[in-house]
C-alpha cells in the first residue's frame, strides 16, 4: 500500500516532469544557469537557437556559449549574480548564418537565505518585429520626408479638431514653428469672421468625411500667427485609424494667383475700355463728318440753284461757317485720336454759352430750313473744365435731334438753360417736338441703334454716342418727355470732372 508521502512525491515528480515537457515544446527560449554561469537546464529552443543538441546544454558555461557576444552580457551577469532583474536586447548571427534578434531576461534565484545561487533565463526571438519596427521607421521616415518636400503646407487634425502634425510649409505660410502648431484648435489658422462658424462645418463634416480637391470653387481663407489674412485654397483627405478619423488638410496661398488675376482683370477692363474708345471714336467719325457733309451738300445745293446774287453771298456765308466748323471738328477728332490709348483725357476750360453758339452755327442752315427758334439762355459767364471733342460732339447731337424731332403742328423751339446741382450744374435741352413714349422705348432709348419717330434719316447712333461720352466725363443724363408735347433733356456736368 503507497503511503500518502510516497503519493505525494510521485505527483510531483509527475508535474515536474510535465512542466519539463511543456518548456521543451514551447517557442521561448528557457535555461537555467548556476551561480558559476553553469547550465544546468536548457529547453530545445535554447539549444536550436544556438546549434546545439539539448544533451550538449547541460554543463556548458556561458562564456563557452556566448562566444564573442560573452562580454557584451557580462554585465547583465553579474547583474542578475547581484540580485537585481536584467532585461535587454541583443541581435547575433546564429551558427547557420541568420540575424536573429531577441530580448533576454535574467530572473536571479535566491536560497532561503536570501542568497543568489543562480538565474533562469528567459528569451523571446522579437527578428519579426524588429523588421516591422524597421518597415515601420521607414514608413514614417518616408511619410516625413513627403510631407516636409509637400509644395503646400500640410495639417493633420483629430476629429475635435486639434493639430496632430504639420511640415516646414506651415511656418512658412502662417509663421508658427512646428512645436506651437502641433495641440492647437485648427481655428487659430482661419480669419476671425469665419473661425466662430468653422466648429459647426468641421463637425458636419466629420460626419461624412469625404476627399475634397483644390479648386473647388469655394472663397477661403487663412490668418497668420501675425494675425494678417490671405486667400487660400483648401484640399481635405480624410485617415481612418484606431484613434479615430483624422483629417489632412493641404493649404495653398494664392495670393500671388489672385493678385495676378486682379491684374488681368483690369487689362481686361482696359482693353474693353479701349475699345469702347475706339467704337465711340468710329461713331463720332461718322456722326459729327455725316453733319457737316449733309450741311455742305444741302448749301451747295441751294447755291448753284439759286439766281439771286445776294441769296448766293449767304449761302457763302454759310459755307465758310460750315468749313470752320468741319475744321474744328477734325481738330477735335485728331485729339481724341492721340487720347484713345491714354487713361485720361485732356480737359480744356470752357464756356458753354459761347460753345453753344458755335455748335448752333454749324447746322445754322439746318435750323434756318425747319424753321425752329432757338433760344440759348445759359449765362454768358458759364465756365467749367472738359473735353472739348466731347463737348461738341454732346451739344451737337442733342440740338440736330430737336430740329430732327420738331413738330409740324406748331412753332419749333429749343431753349437751353442751366442750373446747380450736386456741386456741379445741368444744361437742360428742352424742345417742344414730338415727344417720346418713355413707357414703351424708356429702357431702350440710350441703346445702339434703337430710332423712334420714323425719322428716315435716324441712325439709332447718336443718343448711344452722347451717353457714353457724358458718362466717361463722370456724368449722367435724364431725360422727361411726353408725346406730342416734346422733350428735356437733361445733363450732369460735375465740377472737378476726373476721368478715370
Amino acid at each position: 500500500m503507497t503511503t500518502f508521502l510516497e503519493k505525494n512525491i510521485t505527483t510531483a515528480e509527475n508535474f515536474n516532469r510535465l512542466g519539463l515537457r511543456v518548456a521543451d515544446n514551447v517557442s521561448a527560449l528557457l535555461s537555467y544557469w548556476d551561480e558559476h554561469e553553469t547550465c544546468r537546464y536548457a529547453n530545445s529552443a535554447f539549444g536550436e537557437w544556438f546549434g546545439r543538441p539539448k544533451a550538449e546544454m547541460d554543463g556548458i558555461t556561458l562564456k563557452e556559449l556566448l562566444g564573442a557576444i560573452y562580454e557584451k552580457n557580462l554585465p547583465y551577469i553579474k547583474g542578475v549574480l547581484a540580485g537585481k532583474t536584467q532585461v535587454f536586447e541583443r541581435e547575433i548571427v546564429l551558427p547557420n548564418g541568420d540575424n536573429r534578434s531577441y530580448i533576454a531576461t535574467y530572473y536571479p534565484d535566491f536560497n532561503s537565505d536570501g542568497n543568489v545561487i543562480g538565474f533562469y533565463v528567459h528569451g523571446a526571438d522579437i527578428t519579426e518585429i524588429k523588421k516591422l519596427e524597421k518597415d515601420l521607421r521607414a514608413s514614417e521616415h518616408r511619410f516625413r520626408q513627403f510631407l516636409e518636400n509637400a509644395p503646400d503646407a500640410l495639417v493633420i487634425v483629430n476629429e475635435k479638431g486639434i493639430i496632430q502634425l504639420s511640415n516646414s510649409q506651415c511656418t512658412r505660410v502662417f509663421g508658427y514653428s512646428k512645436d506651437e502648431l502641433v495641440g492647437k484648435h485648427v481655428e487659430e489658422l482661419i480669419p476671425e469672421s469665419s473661425a466662430f462658424i468653422h466648429p459647426a462645418k468641421r463637425e458636419g463634416y466629420m460626419q461624412n468625411p469625404v476627399a475634397r480637391a483644390m479648386n473647388s470653387g469655394l472663397k477661403l481663407g487663412g490668418r497668420r500667427k501675425n494675425g494678417e489674412e490671405f486667400p487660400v485654397d483648401i484640399s481635405l483627405s480624410p485617415l481612418e485609424t484606431e484613434d479615430g478619423i483624422l483629417v489632412s488638410a493641404a493649404i495653398r496661398d494664392i495670393t500671388q494667383s489672385v493678385e495676378k488675376e486682379k491684374e488681368m482683370l483690369q487689362s481686361v477692363e482696359v482693353i474693353s475700355d479701349q475699345n469702347k474708345r475706339l467704337i465711340n471714336f468710329t461713331h463720332i467719325v461718322s456722326h459729327n463728318l455725316r453733319t457737316h457733309s449733309g450741311n455742305l451738300s444741302t448749301v451747295l445745293n441751294l447755291f448753284f440753284e439759286s439766281e439771286d446774287e445776294a441769296e448766293k453771298q449767304e449761302m457763302l456765308g454759310y459755307l465758310k461757317q460750315i468749313s470752320v466748323g468741319f475744321t474744328d471738328t477734325v481738330n477735335h477728332l485728331n485729339e481724341i485720336v492721340a487720347v484713345q490709348t491714354k487713361k485720361n483725357l485732356q480737359l480744356e476750360t470752357v464756356n458753354l454759352h459761347h460753345y453753344i453758339e458755335r455748335c448752333l452755327e454749324t447746322i445754322a442752315m439746318d435750323i434756318k430750313q425747319a424753321g425752329v427758334i432757338v433760344y440759348n439762355k445759359v449765362p454768358a459767364d458759364t465756365e467749367f473744365s472738359y473735353n472739348t471733342a466731347y463737348l461738341e460732339s454732346i451739344v451737337l447731337n442733342f440740338l440736330t435731334n430737336a430740329v430732327k424731332y420738331r413738330s409740324h403742328d406748331r412753332q419749333p423751339t429749343v431753349e437751353l438753360s442751366v442750373h446747380p446741382r450736386d456741386n456741379g450744374l445741368v444744361l437742360d435741352i428742352k424742345d417742344n417736338g414730338i415727344g417720346i413714349n418713355l413707357k414703351e422705348n424708356g429702357s431702350k432709348l440710350f441703346g445702339m441703334y434703337n430710332t423712334f419717330g420714323h425719322n428716315p434719316d435716324a441712325r439709332g447712333i447718336g443718343l448711344f454716342i452722347t451717353k457714353y461720352q457724358v458718362e466717361a466725363m463722370g456724368g449722367n443724363i435724364e431725360v422727361a418727355s411726353e408725346p406730342g408735347v416734346g422733350t428735356t433733356f437733361s445733363v450732369y456736368f460735375p465740377n472737378n470732372v476726373v476721368v478715370g
